[in-house]
């Protein structure tokens, strides 16, 4: 290719990057994603609140790579809230895509690193909170910050990173999911900053190239449609698991609002967690390792799940679910687990069937304690039973970092569903389970594994003016 070839076809791919991404990577992108590279052109910010599974890293990665080949000694720098965003999901599409492209690109893609000489280069690192330094000392002419995650991303990251967008030619494009609307993300679209795109699940292509709406979803009318449309796009969002959330979550929940309709969740003040802050605490190094213990939740309803949840120290996790079991089959799966993991104690919620759970594990000697927990609370002038207390505890936990939930999405989508208000009394009261959309079992057992343990369970007592002891367990 002679200079002026290569002169024209730079030109062409710094105006056009859906040609570029067409014609040099060989991928297709479908229509917002068209949208979306095409606006990085001619606007300095690009924000983007997008549904679950809508192909944001894959626009990301193109993004990224179309800026950095397409203008010479430029410099990207991509950052996530979590290493696992950057390395596993961000810099595995762009190695994808650079290793697959149609015409070599020249560089070598490490991890989180593409250099094409010592002035010319594309980097990623995680966006830790507490060090918005890493993003000084970065400067070109052309440069280009994709924040991916952007909810996660704090308002010091968020400044540092407008400190390095000073030069002649920068772009900035922020991409996520809606969970917060306080972030300096959801400020970017309360401000109307930059060109602002919102990819519901029903801008997507499975949905568009069916005529899925949401109306057809909360008539039924969904099934049909897609069963006469094969999905074109099968690596995303889809219309059953769409309509599976609508029933299990509700159409106004926080998760249906910010995972499916893009939007920013309303009236987050009544959720007892705030869903960012959740997502931050998956696979989030515990601090220490003790106590160990099981929370154990029995299922009530044949739908409904038996889940025994393991505590170590501030970290937790689902160690099984089941259903169908009676009260010994499901005392015998107690006690295998227990044999096979060692807890110091075991919290079994001693409502209903699980009452017969909780005499037979104590029978055979088992550290168990029953947990009722429509009792009243221990601080009781602030929360109206001990189930509002037990996860106002877990809130807490979670507001001091104190919280580290390993690997389970549908015990974060649980948590997240879980309202609360305030009585006549004020007194705090969670949302009934009855009147949630399903019964949030992995949740009630992250709980009682972290119900406290009286600190006067052998108390003393004060029989005054008799000449006994005050503590008749003393020797």
């Amino acid at each position: 290719m002679n200079q002026n070839s290569a002169r024209a076809l730079s030109e062409r791919g710094q105006a056009d990057p859906v040609w570029w991404v067409r014609n040099v990577l060989g991928d297709n992108p479908w229509k917002v994603q068209q949208d979306i590279l095409r606006a990085l052109v001619d606007n300095r910010e690009v924000n983007v609140r997008s549904c679950h599974s809508a192909g944001k890293s894959w626009v990301a990665s193109r993004a990224a790579l179309w800026f950095l080949f397409n203008h010479p000694d430029s410099l990207v720098i991509t950052t996530a809230p979590t290493a696992r965003q950057v390395r596993g999901i961000l810099w595995k599409e762009m190695r994808t895509a650079h290793s697959r492209s149609r015409f070599p690109l020249g560089g070598e893609p490490s991890t989180t690193a593409l250099r094409i000489s010592p002035s010319w280069m594309a980097i990623g690192f995680t966006a830790a909170e507490h060090d918005p330094d890493r993003f000084q000392g970065f400067h070109a002419k052309s440069t280009m910050v994709i924040i991916d995650e952007a909810c996660g991303v704090s308002e010091e990251i968020d400044t540092a990173v407008d400190s390095i967008l000073s030069g002649e030619h920068s772009r900035l494009l922020r991409i996520g999911n809606p969970t917060n609307a306080s972030t300096p993300f959801g400020l970017a679209f309360r401000q109307h900053r930059g060109k602002r795109f919102a990819v519901s699940a029903f801008e997507t292509p499975n949905f568009t190239s069916a005529g899925i709406t949401l109306d057809t979803v909360r008539s039924g009318e969904w099934r049909e449609l897609a069963s006469a449309n094969p999905l074109p796009e099968p690596n995303l969002i889809n219309p059953e698991w769409v309509a599976e959330k609508f029933k299990y979550w509700g159409e106004s929940s926080p998760l249906f609002m910010s995972r499916i309709l893009a939007e920013f969740p309303t009236g987050g003040e009544s959720m007892v967690f705030d869903l960012t802050a959740l997502e931050a605490t998956q696979d989030k190094p515990a601090t220490k390792d003790t106590p160990k213990v099981f929370g154990v939740d029995i299922a009530r309803h044949g739908a409904d799940e038996t889940v025994v949840a393991l505590r170590e120290g501030d970290s937790v996790r689902i160690l099984e679910t089941w259903n169908g079991h009676d009260t010994m089959q499901t005392t015998g799966r107690i006690v295998a687990l227990a044999h096979k993991h060692n807890p110091d104690r075991i919290h079994v919620d001693e409502i209903g069937l699980g009452a017969g759970v909780l005499d037979r594990l104590v029978e055979i000697g088992t550290e168990t304690r029953g947990i009722n927990v429509a009792r009243a609370a221990r601080d009781s002038d602030r929360f109206e039973n001990s189930r509002a207390e037990l996860f106002w505890n877990l809130r807490e936990r979670m507001e001091e970092g104190a919280l580290s939930i390993q690997g389970d999405a549908t015990l974060i989508e649980q948590m997240a569903s879980i309202r609360y208000e305030f009585t006549s009394r004020g007194r705090i009261k969670l949302e009934s389970k009855a009147n949630m959309a399903s019964s949030p079992d992995r949740a009630d057992a992250v709980a009682l594994a972290f119900a406290p343990v009286p600190a006067d369970l052998f108390q003393s007592i004060d029989i005054p003016d008799v000449g006994v002891r005050s503590n008749p367990w003393a020797m």
